[in-house]
């Protein structure tokens, strides 16, 4: 039995909460690029926000350079959201179908 379809996609960074681009999977890995510096990458669901020390329901994880997510399972990459704390902070992902 294979793995199924493998879907890989390099995303720019962006300073406002930003949709994944809609592609159908099974289980997503996203990775902050490893040249991002000092900048982090957020990760989390529609209206992902960088956490600001207040209590709310829209802060998302964050990835430092180099690190990943473990497998997550979402039906499309579109589930997620992103947010950088600057536009020089890129990622990529891997998904499979």
């Amino acid at each position: 039995m294979g793995i199924g379809i493998v879907i890989q996609g390099e995303l720019e960074g962006k300073a406002a909460a930003t949709q994944f681009p809609s592609r159908e999977c099974e289980i997503i890995c996203v990775q902050a690029n490893k040249d991002n510096a000092a900048h982090l990458v957020y990760i989390g669901g529609e209206g992902v926000t960088i956490p600001n020390g207040v209590a709310d329901q829209t802060s998302g994880i964050y990835l430092a350079t180099g690190e990943k997510t473990p497998w997550l399972a979402v039906r499309n990459t579109d589930a997620l959201w992103y947010i950088c704390s600057s536009a020089d902070a890129d990622l990529h992902y891997v998904a499979i179908k």
